[in-house]
């Protein structure tokens, strides 16, 4: 199978965007985790804006927080839609999702090169592709996951990408 340079371009942009976070900055490019909502909201060079109450309410995860911030965000020259979840006003998650969920399967491919075998993974079946792949990267801090469902008879397909900071024990209660 033959690269096109273009591809091959932006799967570097993509890798090198990832390699950001630092053993020093856990976080997300360039978000730290921990951030308050009005530091993540001062970003404006990066797009970064309030979310609306009905982005808010498709976007609420109990695990990860509130999303109260967006951005615009590439991922491997894929368009996404960064949401930023917040739990007790700290920057908690953030969720790259994708408007198509062949731009996700391009981005899942990505993941897979830059971190290599998932430490989970799983396919779906039931009449519904899914697909969930994790990685626990700990010399960033950083856990990433891969998610993706598209069942039949439906027209949203949910694909979207996890980056969290790696919990402390004290954290999880373990």
């Amino acid at each position: 199978m033959n690269k096109s340079p273009m591809r091959s371009a932006q799967a570097v942009t993509f890798l090198t965007t990832l390699a950001i976070c630092s053993p020093t900055m856990a976080g997300w490019q360039y978000m730290e985790w921990g951030s308050t909502t009005q530091e993540t909201l001062a970003d404006t060079a990066h797009g970064v804006r309030a979310t609306t109450p009905g982005e808010q309410q498709k976007n609420m995860n109990t695990f990860l927080g509130e999303a109260l911030a967006v951005a615009p965000h590439i991922v491997g020259g894929e368009k996404a839609t960064a949401f930023f979840h917040f739990k007790n006003d700290q920057l908690s998650a953030v969720v790259p999702k994708f408007p198509d969920i062949e731009q996700g399967f391009r981005a899942r491919r990505l993941l897979r090169e830059q971190y290599g075998i998932p430490d989970l993974s799983s396919d779906g079946g039931s009449g519904c592709r899914s697909q969930r792949d994790q990685w626990r990267l700990e010399e960033q801090g950083n856990n990433v996951s891969f998610d993706a469902l598209e069942c039949k008879g439906t027209t949203d397909a949910i694909v979207s990408i996890t980056y969290a900071p790696i919990p402390k024990a004290s954290e999880t209660g373990l």
